[in-house]
């Protein structure tokens, strides 16, 4: 996956609101800290990102699929869970599930089976992260543009200029729609070999 830190994101869109960004005052930085982490915690799920999106072959133990499992990815949110890998079966079909904090429930499954689950990677908590892992931390270059222009709506916003920063926001709003539209379509139209995750 293709990523833009945390902190490069946080930088643009103070360039974007006319400040420095190199030395972005506290009270500037708390802000955009706050708007992003929100930011991101909303989009993560807002559209089927490639990048954030994986389909693996889970056990399932007692009816249930953990959301760790060793050399597995952690599930985060879960959009589908299959009896076959849809990719490569025509015949794979979705399975009835339950979703709970630690575990999915597979509604009728026996401790023997293997299902499919596409999900969201785990989404980041960035406000519980330290700063160096929050600064650090790897974004989907695609949500860069977005998530600076939402900060710098917010961050004019707060200087008075209110017009300049709806723009802005509106901005990032019809951006963040046309890519999760695309997302969708793309998931929705893809054909098997396609849909392939990077």
């Amino acid at each position: 996956m293709r990523t833009i830190t945390f902190n490069e994101v946080l930088c643009q869109a103070a360039e974007l609101a006319g400040r420095d960004r190199t030395g972005i005052p506290n009270d500037d930085a708390t802000l955009l800290r706050g708007v992003l982490s929100s930011a991101v915690r909303r989009r993560w799920t807002a559209a089927p990102w490639r990048e954030l999106i994986r389909v693996e072959e889970r056990t399932v133990t007692g009816g249930t699929i953990s959301r760790t499992e060793t050399d597995k990815t952690t599930i985060g949110e879960v959009m589908n869970v299959y009896d076959l890998d849809f990719r490569d079966e025509a015949s794979a079909a979705p399975v009835p599930w339950a979703d709970f904090d630690t575990e999915i429930c597979l509604l009728g499954w026996d401790d023997t089976a293997t299902a499919w689950a596409e999900f969201w990677i785990e989404n980041p908590s960035l406000l519980s992260m330290g700063e160096n892992e929050r600064n650090d931390y790897g974004l989907p270059e695609r949500f860069g543009e977005m998530l600076a222009l939402e900060g710098a709506g917010h961050l004019l916003r707060v200087d008075g200029r209110t017009q300049e920063g709806n723009e802005l926001l509106q901005l990032a709003e019809s951006r963040w729609t046309e890519e999760a539209a695309a997302a969708w379509q793309l998931r929705d139209g893809a054909t098997r070999v396609e849909y392939r995750m990077p």
